[in-house]
């Protein structure tokens, strides 16, 4: 009992300070870049550097964990790397390009690594069924959420440049915590596993995307992630064009991450039993996005708003558990971390980058009504294609 909470407990640590870092730095990117005189466009141009980074890199990444060097090892290069590339934006902001450059240069080491660690933790899961991700997940909600609220006072308080020292400081500390961790079980060890687990790069992602219930899953994260992705990368301006600063916005992802995190327990709880099927729990978190997107378009007060991001987390949080226990079941073992990498990369960065790219431009010619327009479309369609899916495994489990 004492080492299953121990484990948990440092996988909680590890989520926690990653999304911390993540919040401190990117989420307040585009006010950062605002604040500096960058267009609405540009701020979406440097999202969508962002999210193509993530789609090229998350792909090489799972492969390297699945086969050449384990995540943890790959973590721990990435924190310490990023600690002075953190820096590098400052320098580099009046030359637009080179200021592109040097966010996309930290983000292949820090903003693709949340996969990493939910892959690491699934790899973990096979030999230790005590780790519980639904224990663990949490504490990446509940980082992003305290940071959020509390470091909008922060910057109103000191200043951006605050941003990039707590992000070093946070990469120094999961570095730390990284070697606390265990190590996964190496799949050579197993002789069944043997010769799977030589799969090129190439071959790997060849053979998941013949799963029929893996790409449909896949598409549907694109179309999730086209309309979140862009909802987040944008509140900020959202906010401001109704009487909101920096600390409203930390607020706002404060409701968002804490019922983030409760929903996200809740739901593996609901798993776990089989109380539900998973298409079920994931129809109820699309809904939850289009209640939280159609509101984006219609004249609501501030404070109400700021509420209404509860939506937002709960979309998110049934996201985050149904889809990864998909993917859990529908990928072999030695693909696994290829296969999460994958789907963050194809749909979360090929989906956030057209959504933060589009909704930008969206957003700069029409106006926000437009772009919750396009929004609550995006979820409408996700919700379609996955009614379609259970029909279609339904018919061929009663054929």
């Amino acid at each position: 009992m004492l080492r299953k909470n121990r484990d948990n407990l440092v996988f909680f640590l590890i989520t926690f300070a990653y999304w911390a870092s993540n919040s401190v730095y990117y989420l307040f990117l585009v006010l950062y870049l605002s604040s500096h005189g960058y267009s609405k466009f540009m701020c979406g141009v440097a999202s969508t550097a962002l999210a193509v980074t993530s789609m090229l890199v998350q792909p090489v990444i799972g492969y390297l964990a699945d086969h050449i060097l384990s995540a943890k090892k790959l973590l721990i290069i990435s924190f310490s790397l990023a600690v002075p590339l953190t820096f590098l934006l400052p320098f580099t902001l009046t030359i637009i390009p080179l200021a592109i450059l040097s966010i996309i240069i930290l983000a292949a080491f820090d903003y693709s690594a949340f996969s990493t660690i939910d892959s690491w933790v699934m790899q973990l899961q096979r030999s230790k069924p005590d780790i519980n991700y639904g224990m663990i997940r949490p504490g990446g909600s509940l980082g992003y959420a305290f940071t959020s609220l509390i470091f909008g006072s922060v910057i109103a308080r000191f200043g951006f440049p605050s941003m990039f020292y707590v992000h070093a400081a946070l990469m120094l500390l999961l570095v730390l915590l990284c070697l606390l961790g265990k190590e996964p079980e190496k799949l050579e060890k197993n002789s069944d596993c043997q010769g799977k687990s030589k799969i090129n790069f190439t071959r790997g992602i060849t053979q998941l995307i013949r799963f029929p219930a893996y790409v449909i899953l896949l598409l549907c994260i694109l179309l999730f992630q086209l309309a979140q992705r862009g909802h987040a990368t944008f509140l900020a301006i959202i906010l401001g064009g109704i009487g909101g600063g920096s600390v409203h916005l930390g607020t706002a992802l404060f409701i968002s991450s804490c019922v983030e995190a409760l929903t996200t327990f809740l739901v593996t709880i609901v798993i776990r039993r089989q109380i539900l099927p998973l298409e079920v729990l994931y129809a109820i978190g699309f809904a939850a996005g289009i209640l939280r997107t159609v509101t984006f378009g219609l004249s609501i007060p501030l404070p109400a708003m700021v509420g209404l991001e509860a939506f937002a987390g709960m979309a998110n949080g049934f996201n985050l558990s149904v889809s990864y226990e998909c993917i859990r079941k529908t990928a072999p073992k030695e693909l696994l971390a290829t296969a999460i990498t994958l789907s963050n990369a194809a749909a979360g960065g090929f989906g956030s980058g057209i959504g933060n790219l589009i909704g930008g431009a969206i957003i700069e010619r029409r106006g926000i009504p437009a772009f919750a327009a396009f929004s609550t479309m995006a979820l409408i369609c996700a919700l379609m294609l996955l009614g379609i899916n259970y029909l279609i495994l339904h018919h061929k489990v009663n054929a």
